[in-house]
């Protein structure tokens, strides 16, 4: 009986690790949501590019960094104006609220030699950033943004008011960063949206990287203990553009929903520029486990608060019954 109930406890976390992969499922634009391709029920069409899996990029110089595990066109084309608000919404692979809880949020744009449904990006296009989301509050390694998002709350994003209009390459990234210990521990989600941008300005974006090139497997952001309090994080991939928008990581009245699905449209405001999810202040992290190795090596965060007792009561459990 005991060896039963040991295989399906093992059984149930390996289930848990596959549902630790994730990706984009849909993009909010206003008042217009573009569901993916990875979503639950795909659209017979979108505008945001399908990946193989969600399982994550760790080689820094594979094609797969520019969008995504074996990337495909998507057919449409989004619509969007220079200072608009879009709401990403990102699920585990098995349609659970995004697992990981360490690591930045950033956001890169590139220009579409013609149309975007048919443009392949290569390691010469030239990406800038427009957006970086890390700690709330800088050396506390509890205080990650991406933590917020495991209820299942969008990542708000001001596109820059300045834009020129054209067409363009939106990459949002999760780099998950329990593991980034060792030399390709570092999991990277990029994920892209193919949009057209209706906008008067006469803004050149600098400074620009290329995919892949943007990263070293050693940069300080992707190698290294992050869980080291009073450590600050550097980003990777170079400073925010000149023309990007004020964003900032704080919390707002949007409410977090499961699987990754958008908030209705009617009654959910959010302010501009700001990272749009629940506060995490009261949500317990757990620290990485030693005896962990390859990739999504832990266990889901408890995401209620939880009396500090109570807390400790829970690590004790989890290394007792850790497999």
């Amino acid at each position: 009986m005991i060896c039963s109930f040991r295989s399906l406890s093992t059984l149930l976390t390996l289930a848990t690790y596959v549902s630790a992969h994730g990706f984009v499922t849909s993009i909010k634009i206003g008042g217009t949501v573009y569901a993916g391709p990875n979503a639950q029920s795909p659209p017979s069409s979108s505008p945001i590019r399908e990946v193989a899996s969600g399982s994550p990029v760790q080689d820094v110089s594979s094609n797969d960094m520019i969008c995504g595990l074996s990337s495909k066109l998507a057919p449409d084309v989004a619509k969007a104006n220079a200072g608009d608000l879009l709401q990403f919404y990102w699920s585990g692979e098995t349609f659970i609220p995004w697992f990981h809880n360490t690591g930045p949020i950033m956001t890169y744009m590139a220009k579409c030699d013609g149309s975007c449904s048919s443009f392949t990006p290569s390691s010469s296009t030239k990406w800038f950033k427009i957006a970086e989301f890390g700690e709330k509050t800088p050396g506390t390694p509890d205080t990650w943004v991406q933590a917020d998002i495991n209820g299942g709350a969008p990542v708000n994003l001001t596109l820059p008011s300045n834009l020129p209009s054209g067409d363009y390459l939106l990459r949002q990234e999760i780099i998950a960063l329990q593991n980034a210990q060792t030399k390709k521990g570092a999991e990277f989600y990029p994920s892209c949206l193919q949009l057209t941008v209706n906008g008067a300005g006469s803004g050149t974006p600098a400074p620009t990287v290329s995919f892949p090139g943007a990263y070293s497997p050693t940069d300080p952001g992707i190698l290294g203990n992050m869980y080291n309090p009073g450590v600050i994080y550097e980003f990777p991939g170079g400073p925010v553009s000149n023309i990007a928008a004020p964003q900032s990581a704080t919390d707002d009245s949007i409410s977090a929903s499961g699987g990754g699905s958008p908030a209705p449209a009617s009654g959910s405001s959010a302010p501009a520029n700001v990272a749009a999810t629940p506060s995490s202040s009261s949500l317990p992290t757990p620290s990485p486990s030693s005896s962990s190795s390859g990739s999504c090596k832990r266990k889901r965060a408890v995401t209620v608060p939880v009396k500090r007792s109570a807390v400790q009561a829970h690590k004790k459990r989890r290394l007792t019954n850790h497999y």
